[in-house]
């Protein structure tokens, strides 16, 4: 149902989809590129691309969106305040944008979008693989195009220890997030140690950087897998969830704190189960 809803979704007028379908609802940026991403468990079960050739043309479409606001670096850049006021918003997750209370940081999202430019990457990385399996001619081009991306991405947003949230100019954001590290390391721009350092530094820093909602934990959870810190990922799972357990809470909730603003039946909070089911230290 994901992967169709991507094909079915029609384009808006300035080329974007709405982040709620059918309609015209806000545009999520992040919202946009991420359900391509959801091919790669189709491959993993099926053994195959789901309808490539449709999903090739409409994601191709889309990326034209992007294209058109890289800047001299090849990084997706624009003026954050403008978008919003169109109702076209760098989402990535619920902190800093208004919609629910949290008792740290917010994402910075002024300036040069870190996360945005790796859910771009991602997207790249996936359409880049289906092309070359179906024989495209934009195979090369797209896999020339993640290269030069990722290195743009390292080149401005990495300080050697972690990954900061935007770049305005020669301004690097003093804003760090979860988000960020967690997404630099999901896409394998940082690995081993290097990784390992930047995930332990957001873990230490737990109350004074931005850290996920519960959903986002479907890209931070198996971040820390991928780095080798399964260990820490059940931990967190335990710190963070515990609250639900002891509300007497039967489903998930949208926040970890349960206030008027969250929905308390959210399936987009379940990341822990997905990850305890594939957890082979619980096997």
């Amino acid at each position: 149902w994901f992967l169709e809803c991507f094909l079915r979704a029609p384009f808006r007028a300035d080329g974007q989809l709405s982040s709620v379908y059918p309609g015209s609802h806000t545009v999520l940026l992040d919202y946009s590129l991420i359900p391509l991403l959801g091919q790669t468990f189709w491959k993993a079960e099926t053994g195959e691309w789901f309808k490539p050739q449709q999903t090739l043309y409409k994601a191709l479409e889309l990326k034209k969106w992007y294209d058109a606001r890289l800047n001299s670096e090849g990084l997706v850049d624009f003026d954050y305040e403008t978008l919003k006021a169109q109702n076209i918003i760098n989402f990535i997750d619920h902190p800093g944008i208004g919609w629910h209370d949290f008792p740290h940081p917010g994402i910075d999202r002024h300036g040069t979008s870190c996360p945005l430019n790796l859910f771009f990457l991602g997207f790249i990385q996936i359409l880049a693989q289906i092309a070359a399996d179906v024989g495209d001619s934009q195979a090369q081009p797209l896999k020339a195009q993640s290269h030069s991306l990722a290195a743009a991405i390292r080149a401005h947003f990495f300080d050697g220890e972690v990954w900061h949230d935007a770049r305005d100019g020669e301004n690097l954001s003093s804003g760090t997030s979860w988000h960020s590290n967690g997404l630099a390391v999901y896409f394998g721009l940082s690995e081993g140690e290097e990784a390992r350092r930047a995930l332990r530094a957001m873990l230490a820093r737990y109350d004074d950087v931005c850290r996920c909602s519960p959903y986002f934990h479907f890209f931070f959870l198996f971040a820390l897998r991928r780095a080798g810190m399964e260990n820490e990922a059940l931990e967190l799972i335990k710190r963070e969830w515990q609250p639900m357990l002891e509300g007497d809470a039967t489903t998930t909730w949208e926040g970890f704190w349960a206030d008027a603003k969250d929905s308390l039946c959210h399936p987009w909070s379940t990341a822990p189960f997905l990850f305890l089911l594939e957890s082979k230290s619980l096997e």
